[in-house]
């Protein structure tokens, strides 16, 4: 069962690569981190009623 753990922890750090290499793959094609940056802010909530 440790290899499980492993496994997680390598996919989850896999993951995280593959996020940040993507924004850094946006960053230097589009010169815009401002959007990088505003992608994570806090938005409201919309509801429909």
């Amino acid at each position: 069962m440790d290899w499980l753990v492993q496994l997680e922890q390598g996919a989850l750090g896999i993951g995280v690569f593959v996020v940040v290499f993507s924004f850094v793959l946006y960053i230097k094609r589009t010169g815009d981190v401002k959007a990088v940056i505003f992608f994570w802010q806090k938005r409201p909530q919309l509801t429909c009623q």
